[in-house]
């Protein structure tokens, strides 16, 4: 937090010293090697539907592969979907975009529907997928699921992402879950950080569940805040 709200060099060299002498190397490291895009949004432009305060702008794509995806979308058009994901897949995602993991030794979950990103119009499907447990348990729960990749505690941080397809008729669609074969037909949106340990984490995540993008007046609201947000670029 301290690095983030520095806005100077003077300052983040001794917040980096502070924290130890290769603090300040990784950092320059993450910055310089990472094309994402991760901006916070501020309260009127955050998509109140979905409850957490902690909202983000989040392009992930490569330029070549966003242009990309912008011809494709004058082609055939485009809808939202959420993907959820643990904790230790948003560092690989926030650097190279959600990816297509079926049948590698990056697949996590079974393919019940064919190989492909799996998606949900649901965010109450994939807040499952990013290990998001109610109640007071959900330390105990949360631990016990742990995988052997997870060295950030997703007991403090649960993450979901706001994704937008191109809707080129190849969605395979059952029931709450969209299978997308390629992967260049998935860019990240939209970003949402869950905090477990907070005092209104329950009330929160039961807000987001209820969201979903077949929903007209959720569609709405994410039409509405990217053109607040493209307004003010």
């Amino acid at each position: 937090q301290q690095i983030v709200a520095t806005n100077n060099e003077e300052d983040l060299e001794k917040i980096c010293a502070e924290r130890g002498e290769y603090v300040q190397g990784i950092f320059r490291w993450i910055t310089s090697s990472c094309s994402a895009q991760l901006v916070s949004l501020s309260e009127d432009h955050r998509l109140t539907s979905m409850g957490t305060k902690f909202q983000f702008l989040m392009y992930s794509a490569s330029p070549e592969r966003e242009q990309a995806f912008v011809t494709a979308k004058r082609t055939h058009g485009s809808i939202f979907a959420f993907h959820g994901s643990p904790i230790e897949n948003w560092h690989s995602i926030l650097r190279g975009g959600v990816k297509n993991c079926s049948g590698t030794n990056l697949q996590l979950n079974g393919a019940s529907y064919g190989p492909g990103v799996y998606l949900s119009p649901n965010a109450s499907t994939s807040l499952g997928y990013s290990k998001v447990v109610k109640g007071s348990n959900y330390e105990s729960i949360a631990s016990s699921s742990r995988s052997e990749n997870q060295f950030i505690s997703g007991e403090q941080v649960k993450i979901l992402a706001l994704c937008e397809i191109i809707d080129d008729g190849t969605i395979k669609k059952a029931d709450s879950i969209w299978v997308v074969a390629n992967d260049e037909h998935v860019v990240t949106r939209f970003l949402f950080v869950f905090l477990p340990q907070s005092s209104d984490f329950n009330e929160t995540v039961d807000k987001a569940s209820r969201c979903s993008t077949t929903d007209t007046n959720f569609q709405s609201e994410i039409s509405t805040v990217m053109e607040n947000i493209k307004g003010n670029n």
